[in-house]
């Protein structure tokens, strides 16, 4: 539940097969541009979530580069419930940098219409997200993304949480998911963070970054 959401980070990530060491619960290497979740080593190939926050953006140590640098790199980080089994709620936090950023920024745009409808917005929890994963072309050969679809009805419109308490919970735990952004961002970014509203594109990889639209 979102008490889960306090302790280690939760983390979700897309597996990206290559030097990586990491391994499933059984000890088998997961499946490349699956889903990965680290607390129960268990990969998906695609998931339906809801999403609680996005943070704001904020530089952090990247990997160390081949010449010994290590640049800072822009990220955001996604906190969400997804849904598994009969109707299981699980928190994750997902890291986003590169081009990872311009899906999620394009789902922040289309979320926006229904978050500030009129006379009433939905809040974004309510709102259920089907997360796939593609491969895209970068300066260093390919990388997965995050594709975010809002899952519609027959009739064009948003499927919503519709039952009381599943709602209540998720909105109790918009709160503790954000503080947990929160916390990761002080941690990973120590003293040398700046906080961000937009980034240029370069500063991402060649991403489009008109304007983060939350």
């Amino acid at each position: 539940g979102a008490e889960n959401l306090s302790g280690s980070s939760p983390t979700l990530s897309v597996f990206s097969a290559g030097k990586s060491q990491t391994r499933l619960a059984d000890d088998t290497k997961p499946t490349d541009g699956y889903f990965y979740y680290k607390p129960t080593q268990e990969q998906f190939e695609n998931l339906e979530v809801h999403i609680l926050s996005i943070s704001q953006g904020f530089y952090a140590k990247g990997m160390t580069q081949g010449d010994g640098t290590t640049p800072m790199v822009f990220n955001q980080l996604v906190s969400g419930m997804f849904i598994s089994g009969e109707d299981q709620l699980t928190p994750f936090i997902m890291y986003l940098t590169g081009k990872k950023l311009q899906p999620m920024w394009d789902f922040g745009k289309e979320a926006n219409k229904y978050t500030h409808a009129k006379p009433f917005g939905i809040p974004m929890f309510a709102l259920r997200i089907k997360l796939t994963t593609s491969e895209e072309k970068n300066k260093f050969g390919m990388s997965w993304i995050i594709k975010f679809e809002i899952m519609k009805n027959d009739d064009g419109s948003p499927i919503l949480v519709n039952d009381p308490e599943k709602f209540n919970y998720l909105r109790n735990a918009v709160d503790s998911g954000k503080q947990i952004v929160e916390n990761i961002i002080k941690a990973k970014a120590g003293e040398d963070t700046t906080e961000v509203e937009v980034p240029t594109p370069d500063e991402v990889d060649g991403v489009d970054s008109n304007t983060i639209p939350f």
